[in-house]
């Protein structure tokens, strides 16, 4: 994750964060330490994100969500257990989303919406929304969520799954990216795929090396979007040609392909 200061956070799943300065070019390691109150609450990460007041949030896997300051203390976890019958769904945080509005949305088994200061949390009960693994936000204010049973719009106050009317089959969705009004999918087992809300067309950039097809990231920088998979390594994938243009992988210096 890059914030606005350059900076880069690197979540791992077992050492913590790795906070990568911008301009002093120096890292610092966040991680658990049970003597000091103030460290994060465990190692495992699964999400790191930004929300419109610079505080950090960070998904921890059992362990619900940390609040940092810029001094990369912890302020306050947020648990299932510590906000009552309010709280939220799950300490097994997928996925934190800060979208325009300062509500942060929690993915996990199943979805929540918390306000800015954390003292209100909204739980979703609807179907398809189980095991929620990302979140983002589109230009028109529409929350777009994909779970292990697809892709949902939520807007005004309503879920519409148009998406998933449309390939007629169950789609992991474990990654999601907007890039010029087309919602651009990783999922887990059927490659990358772009949509486009507006005709409803889906094309389907499915990998004949079946490693590459279970993706857990997205990125994009410039023309390129970049997929992480789990076993094929990093491809680079180009906007204006609609294809994929490279491979990083352990045989050209990758050091692992997961």
């Amino acid at each position: 994750l890059a914030d606005a200061d350059n900076n880069i956070w690197i979540g791992t799943y077992g050492d913590g964060v790795y906070f990568l300065h911008g301009q002093k070019n120096k890292f610092i390691h966040i991680s658990n330490n049970l003597k000091d109150p103030y460290s994060i609450s465990g190692n495992n990460i699964k999400s790191i994100s930004i929300a419109k007041n610079g505080r950090l949030y960070v998904g921890i896997a059992g362990k619900g969500i940390d609040e940092l300051n810029n001094k990369f203390f912890k302020t306050r976890t947020i648990t299932k257990q510590n906000l009552g019958k309010s709280g939220i769904s799950s300490n097994l945080i997928n996925c934190v989303y800060p979208d325009s509005k300062g509500n942060i949305w929690i993915g996990s088994n199943g979805l929540d919406k918390m306000s800015g200061n954390a003292t209100a949390v909204t739980r979703f009960e609807y179907s398809f929304l189980t095991n929620t693994h990302a979140v983002c936000e589109d230009k028109y204010g529409a929350v777009w969520i994909g779970s292990e049973n697809g892709l949902t719009r939520f807007f005004n106050n309503k879920f519409d799954d148009s998406f998933n009317k449309l390939v007629k089959q169950r789609i992991d969705v474990r990654a999601l990216l907007i890039h010029n009004d087309i919602i651009w999918i990783g999922t887990y087992g059927n490659g990358l795929l772009s949509y486009n809300p507006i005709n409803g067309k889906i094309i389907n950039f499915e990998n004949t090396d079946l490693t590459q097809n279970f993706i857990s990231s997205i990125r994009a920088k410039g023309d390129n979007l970049y997929i992480a998979t789990l076993g094929g390594g990093i491809r680079q994938f180009s906007f204006s040609k609609k294809k994929y243009i490279n491979d990083y992988n352990q045989s050209n210096g990758l050091r692992s392909d997961f």
